[in-house]
């Protein structure tokens, strides 16, 4: 992504390695901000703060500790939240819609969704924010509920509960009677 000599580079004010540095690392930037941030006019402010995360933070960054891939995307995606939390002055989970438990079949937690990860980025668009910010941290994002609840201020319980919660949303919104498979998140 950006080669460790571009990184020292950046780390010594060399403005040409900071532009290879954001050349090369801003379709990565644009797919994480495209999943957690719909509105297209919100995006170029929210990738400019991951900008200015980055640059002000490089000095953290430690190669003995895990990759600048998995840097930008830890900031990326909080500055993400962050973003999401200032657009609703509640916390995210409570943003969420209530599911009438009822209309959700009970073999739905079995059932699997035979979609392309772009598939369910379309899905996702119409999910409630705290079911979707979840599923995002813990499907695409790997992190673990106890990593998500320190991000969101909530338990890993709640996470966890959210989480079970997008499953079952998408289900009962998108999936048929057949059983199909999409990235074992229906298992």
């Amino acid at each position: 992504m950006i080669p460790s000599t571009i990184i020292k580079k950046c780390l010594r004010g060399n403005q040409l390695a900071f532009k290879q540095a954001y050349n090369s690392s801003l379709p990565y930037v644009l797919s994480i901000v495209s999943r957690y941030i719909y509105d297209q006019s919100d995006r170029p402010d929210v990738v400019q703060d991951v900008y200015i995360q980055l640059f002000n933070n490089l000095e953290k960054f430690d190669e003995s500790r895990g990759t600048i891939r998995t840097f930008i995307r830890i900031i990326t995606v909080n500055r993400c939240i962050t973003h999401l939390k200032k657009q609703s002055n509640k916390p995210i989970v409570q943003t969420l819609s209530v599911i009438d438990e009822q209309h959700i079949s009970t073999k739905g937690e079995n059932q699997l969704l035979e979609l392309s990860k772009e598939d369910i980025m379309v899905l996702l668009q119409d999910m409630p924010q705290g079911y979707k910010v979840v599923f995002l941290l813990f499907v695409f994002d790997d992190f673990s509920h106890k990593e998500i609840a320190e991000q969101l201020d909530i338990s890993p319980e709640t996470s966890r509960s959210q989480y079970s919660r997008a499953k079952k949303w998408l289900l009962k919104h998108y999936a048929d009677s057949t059983i199909i498979n999409s990235y074992g998140i229906f298992r």
